[in-house]
């Protein structure tokens, strides 16, 4: 069946990816593994390109570097947010008798990327592109496209949970209720679907370039 996937990147991070030995992840086996009777015509990473950061100095380099290692999977197109400066107000964890309770930090909110999905599974459905819509995604912003998509053009829409699962841990039934309806399917990522589907320590870019895996990944 011709199928696209649509990536939510922070939320399969997050979700699965940050652990040591899967953060160098390769998409094009992740949904080989997981869709291996579909054919896969294109897979659309949405996400955005991190912010420096005095803690984690490194880390714009790292995705960076992953980004141009998923470049060289020939049907995987990325598609970039942004991310907003943002001041949030709260209360310490742990105050110092003496000092004031409440705090203003700031912090970057991501921008983009659930609309970027959204945008393009109902573009691509409506143009024809697919006959089965992949979603890796746990975000229920993303359930009006979904039913759209399912009730309106009455195609198949598959979503995946990037979310591992814990003991006692459920899936997110506003995009994948239960019961499933007809033109529906879940399924949940576990770890060795992330952990078989690593690049190899190093990846040749089409120039020739050698792509090496971050030596703290």
């Amino acid at each position: 069946m011709r199928t696209i996937v649509y990536v939510d990147g922070f939320n399969l991070y997050y979700g699965a990816c940050r652990a040591q030995g899967r953060k160098w992840l390769d998409l094009g086996t992740l949904c080989e593994r997981l869709l291996p009777n579909d054919e896969i015509v294109e897979i659309a990473y949405c996400t955005a390109n991190v912010k420096k950061s005095r803690a984690n100095p490194g880390k714009q380099d790292r995705q960076r570097i992953h980004h141009r290692a998923l470049e060289t999977i020939p049907n995987l197109r990325i598609y970039r947010g942004h991310f907003l400066p943002k001041e949030v107000t709260g209360p310490l964890v742990n105050p110092v008798p003496g000092e004031r309770l409440m705090r203003a930090v700031q912090t970057f909110e991501e921008k983009g990327t659930d609309v970027n999905i959204a945008s393009l599974m109902l573009k691509d459905g409506y143009e024809g592109r697919y006959e089965q819509a992949v979603l890796i995604s746990n975000d229920s912003d993303l359930k009006m496209p979904v039913e759209i998509i399912r009730s309106r053009l009455d195609l198949p829409v598959v979503v995946i949970n990037p979310v591992l699962r814990r003991r006692g841990k459920r899936r997110n039934k506003t995009l994948s209720p239960d019961p499933l309806p007809p033109n529906a399917s879940f399924i949940q990522l576990r770890a060795r679907h992330v952990e078989g589907s690593q690049f190899p320590p190093e990846v040749r870019e089409e120039r020739g370039s050698i792509l090496r895996k971050p030596a703290n990944w």
